[in-house]
């Protein structure tokens, strides 16, 4: 956890680095890259276009991150558990998509 910190503070004004510096630390740089990723989002961060745009399966990626963000999005108070509901269903869906699809990282170091 420090060193996913280390590198949301040092490469805060270029999250491209942040995610390629990680890259080059090996290790368990897949689970570090997902936790640095989402800091830097949350953190109000942008990736350069070509990164999204050249990712693999891109479209794919971004549907996902759409229907998981009008799960999540804004609402009433009362829709608070019509959301979760819906969030929880997602995930599920979500998951076992992943699981058909197999690994995405490099496990191996």
């Amino acid at each position: 956890m420090p060193g996913v910190l280390y590198l949301a503070i040092k490469y805060f004004a270029t999250p491209a680095r942040a995610l390629s510096v990680n890259a080059e630390l090996s290790g368990d740089n897949c689970h570090r890259g997902s936790l640095l990723g989402a800091i830097l989002g949350c953190a109000g961060t942008t990736l350069p276009a070509h990164l999204r745009t050249t990712l693999h399966d891109s479209t794919s990626v971004a549907d996902s991150i759409a229907a998981f963000t009008s799960v999540c999005g804004a609402g009433a108070a009362g829709d608070a558990v019509d959301r979760s509901v819906g969030l929880l269903e997602f995930l599920g869906e979500t998951q076992e998509a992943a699981a058909k699809a197999g690994p995405v990282c490099n496990q191996g170091g």
